[in-house]
């Protein structure tokens, strides 16, 4: 793989720019087990692609601002028929989007704020000679934040979201879909004492096909200068995402969208504490539990198709602990080491529909265990930063028939400054070369490594790199 990225940039009081641009030549060629334990080589897999960004911002009284940001994305692919074909499907993309967003810290009056968004995306794309689909995507959000009094903090706001899919396939039934969803909520904040702060919110979420309430309720006490309880209870309702109703791939041999979805419904809660032992030591625990009916899991069918499905009741209940340790040679000193392990423990259970507690089944991509951790050290003029992360296994379908490997990934990254104006960096991903698999039966690739130069460079008042 080769890519190049670039960014120049120039700022000033009233107004400030920013463009950027990257390009990628991709072979992703790599080598894999098979389902028999033979070695291939993946190939029909190349990419070339590109885009750029530019963003605006214009500043206005009060502090307020308004940023205009454009993007554009470039993409032509050659896109496996099947995950162990030889041939493959040329596939063109193309993504043009726009965002204007108002950030005003006074609205009004002293104790008013908000902020707005309108954006807007395009997507063209072309698989094969055959099928072509082509997405229209707005988006709408408005907030508001009235600070009330010292104790008293009352945020509000809308957002909507509007699709529009038109799809010219050889099997498409539906060419031509829409969807639009959107809420309203209102939160208050309420600061009881001085270390206890009480948050109860509600939001109404609809898709135009049905309106539902989704409440929130939470605390946050701080007990002295070392540690902070936080404690919340809400429901999980959350509407199909669009790509679970609408996604296509080429041909819809690999993967399709399900327009039959239902909503997901359920409760959950969680405790989470905030530590603090000193400079050097801190420590975020926590514990969760969650339910959750008409759960929702992508799954291959006989045909190995992938496809999301409605597979029954989902229930999950777990920790986590996040350990973090500082450690500075000495004062006036710029180097130092941060150690952050981290494991997580999931517990899951999956009722299908119509099934008793004996038959459950565990939730599809849910290991039970997950230790990792990060291993930052920086001397100034550099970093190195070390990551790993183990999964147990965890099984790849709703009927826990597919199983997914437990693994081990480790990664490195290395940045070098090379004078005033350059960085060298490296990179090495899974460094061990394990084997692994992302989901069932779709191979990662082994060992990789990135290596590269960054230029910055100041003309004037403004920077480039």
């Amino acid at each position: 793989m080769q890519s190049l990225s670039f960014f120049a940039a120039r700022g000033g009081e009233g107004f400030s720019w920013r463009a950027s641009g990257f390009g990628n030549v991709a072979g992703n060629h790599y080598l894999y087990e098979d389902d028999f334990g033979f070695a291939r080589r993946k190939v029909s897999n190349e990419v070339v692609d590109g885009g750029g960004n530019l963003k605006l911002m214009f500043a206005m009284p009060d502090d307020a601002h308004v940023l205009f940001d454009t993007k554009a994305y470039y993409a032509r692919k050659n896109f496996p028929i099947t995950m162990n074909s030889v041939g493959s499907a040329l596939a063109t993309e193309l993504v043009l989007a726009g965002n204007v967003s108002l950030a005003a810290p006074v609205a009004f009056r002293d104790d008013l704020a908000t902020e707005a968004s309108l954006g807007y995306q395009a997507g063209f794309g072309n698989y094969g000679v055959r099928s072509s689909t082509n997405d229209h995507h707005v988006t709408a959000i408005n907030r508001w934040s009235w600070y009330r009094s010292d104790r008293l903090t009352i945020l509000s706001g809308v957002d909507w979201s509007f699709l529009y899919v038109e799809t010219d396939s050889p099997v498409e039934l539906r060419p031509v879909k829409t969807g639009n969803r959107g809420g309203i909520y209102l939160t208050a904040e309420y600061r009881v004492l001085e270390n206890l702060l009480v948050i109860g919110s509600v939001k109404g979420v609809t898709d135009t096909k049905s309106a539902v309430p989704v409440p929130k309720a939470g605390l946050s006490w701080r007990i002295g200068d070392s540690v902070t309880l936080k404690n919340n209870y809400f429901r999980s309702f959350k509407f199909p995402d669009f790509d679970d109703l609408y996604y296509r791939s080429p041909y819809d041999s690999t993967a399709v969208g399900n327009p039959n979805l239902r909503p997901e419904d359920g409760w959950g809660t969680d405790v989470v504490g905030e530590f603090s032992f000193g400079e050097n030591v801190s420590l975020v625990a926590s514990v969760f539990a969650q339910h959750t009916s008409d759960s929702i899991h992508w799954t291959r069918s006989s045909g190995r198709r992938w496809s999301p499905e409605n597979v029954g009741t989902a229930y999950f209940a777990g920790a986590d602990f996040r350990p973090t340790f500082t450690v500075k040679p000495g004062r006036g000193n710029s180097a130092s080491i941060k150690i952050g392990p981290s494991y997580q423990f999931q517990y899951s259970w999956l009722l299908p529909d119509g099934a008793y507690s004996e038959a459950s089944r565990r939730i599809p991509y849910s290991p039970i265990h997950v230790i990792g951790g990060i291993i930052d050290v920086g001397w100034g003029t550099g970093s190195l930063l070390l990551s790993g992360q183990y999964e147990s296994p965890s099984f790849a379908d709703a009927g826990n028939r597919l199983f997914v490997d437990s693994s081990f990934i480790a990664n490195a990254t290395v940045n070098q400054n090379a004078g005033k104006h350059m960085v060298l960096f490296a990179s090495l991903r899974n460094i061990f070369n394990a084997r692994y698999e992302s989901f069932s039966a779709y191979p990662m690739p082994g060992i990789t490594m990135t290596v590269g130069l960054r230029i910055n460079v100041k003309v004037g008042n403004g920077e480039g790199e």
